[in-house]
Order: structure tokens, then C-alpha cells, then sequence
């Protein structure tokens, strides 16, 4: 979904898990350090802080989606 609509979510009070395949983007953004343009690193600190919003390398846990 991006990290953009992922943080604006987080600041309208939803609960959002990030999720990316590389560790260090991950290591990043746990870290309070936005590498998107669009989003400045106080609000991903911000969002991070309240517990609105984490990110993580692991498997989702939802089941994927199948084609019938």
C-alpha cells in the first residue's frame, strides 16, 4: 500500500503493519528513518511511537489470496 497511505492511516488512528522484504528498509523504518520523499522521518517517529504503526520482514500472516 506505500508507506505513505501506510503512516496517514496510522495518524487517523488505524493499526498498520508495513511490510517489506528487505531487512535493512525495515531496520530503517523501525528505526524511525524514512527513505520515501513524502514522508518526513517526525511523522513516521511519530506514528512509530504511538504504536500505530511497525513494520516487519516477516511472512504476512493472512492466507493468500487464491485464483478459482
Amino acid at each position: 500500500m506505500g508507506l505513505p497511505l501506510a503512516v496517514r492511516a496510522a495518524e487517523v488512528g488505524h493499526r498498520v503493519v508495513g511490510h517489506d522484504v528487505d531487512p535493512h528498509s525495515i531496520e530503517r523504518l523501525t528505526a524511525g528513518d524514512s527513505y520515501v520523499e513524502d514522508v518526513a522521518s517526525s511523522r513516521l517517529r511519530a506514528v512509530l511511537d504511538t504504536g500505530a504503526y511497525s513494520a516487519t520482514a516477516d511472512e504476512p500472516c493472512w492466507p493468500a489470496s487464491t485464483t478459482r
